[in-house]
């Protein structure tokens, strides 16, 4: 894997999620900046989230409040269960932003978090 093959969510310098397939599209960050905007604007919310894990034909998604904001890819889950995944990503998100600070994304390849 490359430098771009990446991108990192972090919470309070933990990694929450590793996004590891581009979905289509032309980078790591085209796909995870737009989650990282999505998760921080949830935070500032500052209500309760419910993250779930959606599963169905189109594939393996968790959404907050019923609002889909994650398809799980299967270069994410590098093998392992899609829905497993999905679950131990909704759980961790569901601690950082219970905890009440915002989630930033940084792509392998730059030190420079997108907000």
């Amino acid at each position: 894997m490359g430098d771009d093959d990446v991108s990192h969510i972090l919470f309070q310098g933990k990694e929450l999620l590793a996004l590891r397939d581009k979905g289509g599209g032309s980078s790591m960050k085209a796909r995870s900046k737009p989650l990282t905007h999505r998760l921080n604007d949830l935070y500032r919310r500052h209500e309760s989230v419910r993250l779930e894990v959606i599963r169905e034909d189109a594939g393996t998604w968790i959404s907050a409040d019923g609002e889909r904001i994650l398809r799980v890819l299967p270069g994410d889950a590098a093998g392992a269960s899609l829905e497993e995944v999905a679950k131990v990503w909704a759980s961790q998100l569901t601690r950082a932003l219970d905890q009440g600070a915002s989630p930033v994304g940084r792509n392998s390849a730059s030190s420079e978090a997108p907000r």
